[in-house]
């Protein structure tokens, strides 16, 4: 059965809503499903998370400068994204000694 991670740094941010959580879960499984980032679409989140699509660009955007994600995009010559990777950044607290 399938299931989704939330590692606690993004859970117990108060300045994410409960559903960008949710997308950061649902990008970290598709990205270790992949091993090479999270290509969906944000159709795929709306369905998800019964939202609409502007819905999932806030949810992205607050992931962003929250530090939680890296957006890739790729863009052709016309500057048309081509792609889009969602990067989720793992973040490592040192150790107290």
């Amino acid at each position: 059965m399938p299931y989704i991670i939330i590692p606690d740094e993004v859970a117990q941010d108060h300045t994410l809503s409960d559903k960008a959580k949710l997308l950061y879960g649902y990008a970290l499984r598709l990205h270790q499903m992949r091993k090479q980032g999270c290509y969906a679409q944000n159709g795929y989140f709306c369905e998800k998370l019964n939202v609409h699509e502007r819905q999932v660009q806030r949810y992205l955007s607050q992931l962003k400068e929250g530090g939680h994600v890296a957006i890739l995009i790729k863009r052709d010559k016309s500057i048309k994204i081509i792609s889009r990777k969602i990067v989720p950044k793992r973040v490592h607290k040192k150790e107290e000694e």
